[in-house]
Formats: structure tokens, sequence, C-alpha cells
């Protein structure tokens, strides 16, 4: 009878850790999803009042989304690509997370295509490659289960210099599982960091504070993705 009790007594603690251990899961999975909306509200007032603009502004047949950092915003696209109808969708300071929760604006236009520059803002801010990661593979799964439609081209981080240098192992981390899942999933991946690199730091002559590009810089971003326009 013993023996019987501590039997059931240990199965009853057993099933009990159990419990406890798929309910911990389960949180630790909801906090996870979460977080990838969490930093979506730190919207500072120019980008809060930038997004409502572009939600504004109406649908274009057969345009090209460029979707992006302060980079893709200060990017001439229209000027250099006159013959193409380009929305140029980036704002400054933006996050993966901040363009999360901006995607399915973007969506909602059917582009063509979306070009997608993400990702230095959040390694500049200290976020895991992981949530990059997380947070850039649901900016794409919206994309493509809202617009199905729309050709995916995933452009890699770009180096950095001067007082950024130190962000380029994160960089580097970051491209190579974006190059991965582009590759998983047949998407178009643009190698934007070795041109704009000299021994794994931005080129000098493409840059004026290590981080954003000059007039040379965007004339050669806009080569290389022009034969994808």
């Amino acid at each position: 009878m013993k023996k019987i009790k501590l039997f059931l007594y240990i199965s009853l603690a057993l099933n009990i850790g159990f419990a406890i251990f798929l309910a911990g899961k389960w949180i630790r999975s909801r906090t996870a999803e979460r977080v990838i909306f969490k930093k979506a509200d730190n919207w500072d007032a120019f980008a809060k009042a930038r997004a409502d603009v572009y939600k504004s502004l109406p649908a274009r047949r057969g345009n090209i989304a460029f979707v992006g950092t302060s980079l893709t915003e200060g990017f001439p696209l229209t000027e250099l690509f006159p013959d193409y109808i380009i929305d140029n969708r980036g704002i400054g300071g933006n996050e993966t997370s901040h363009m999360l929760s901006r995607i399915s604006d973007v969506a909602k236009t059917h582009p063509l295509k979306l070009f997608l520059e993400a990702g230095i803002n959040d390694v500049k801010n200290g976020l895991s490659v992981d949530s990059i990661m997380r947070n850039y593979k649901h900016i794409v799964g919206i994309m493509k289960k809202q617009s199905p439609e729309t050709q995916i081209y995933l452009q890699s981080i770009m180096p950095t210099s001067h007082s950024y240098l130190s962000l380029n192992n994160t960089v580097r981390e970051c491209n190579a599982q974006i190059e991965e899942f582009s590759r998983e999933n047949k998407y178009v991946y643009i190698h934007l960091y070795e041109y704009f690199s000299t021994d794994n730091i931005l080129t000098d002559s493409l840059t004026y504070d290590g981080l954003h590009l000059n007039a040379k810089g965007y004339k050669l971003w806009s080569e290389l993705i022009a034969k994808e326009l």
C-alpha cells in the first residue's frame, strides 16, 4: 500500500511539474509574440506623422514599393528612376518593429515589387539578431499573405564606419541570416554590403557620417538595383 501511495505521489508530482512546464512555455511564447510589437509604440512625432501621410496616399497601379529606414527615405528614387512608379516608404529611425506595424498599409497597395531595407536601427539600438530576424520574417510574411503577387527583394544591411564601426559584426550576422532566409524562400537577395565596404568598413567616399549615404553612395545603390526594377 505504501508503495502504491508513493507511486501515486510521484506520478502526481510529475504531472503537476509537466503542466507547469507547458504553462510556462505557453506564457513565454505569448510574451515573445508581444515583444514583436512592443517597441512599435516608441514612435517619435516625425515618424508617426510620416507613417500617417503614407497611409493616406492613394494606391497607384503598377507601383514599386521601397520600405526602409532613413537610408531609403533619403534615396531620390523618383528622380533616378523616372520611368517607374515608385512609392518611397522609408522613415528615419524606423526599427523592424515599426515597419512591421505599417507593412499592411504597403501591402494594401498591392505593389508589383517590394524592396526592403531594414535592421540597421535595430542593431544601433542594441536589439538581438533573433529579435531582428523574427520581426523581419513577420514583415515579409504579412506582405506575402496580404499581397501574394508582390515580388520580394531583400537588401542586405549596409556596413558602417566612424562612430558606428562597432555595429558591423552584428550587421554581418544579420545579413547572413537574411540571405539564408531569402534563399530558403526564393526571394531575391541584393548584396549591398560587399559593394559598400572596404575591408568590412563602409567606404569613406560613399558616406558623410559613417552611417548615411552621400550622392556617390546613392548613385552606387541605384546602379546595384537598376536591373531588378
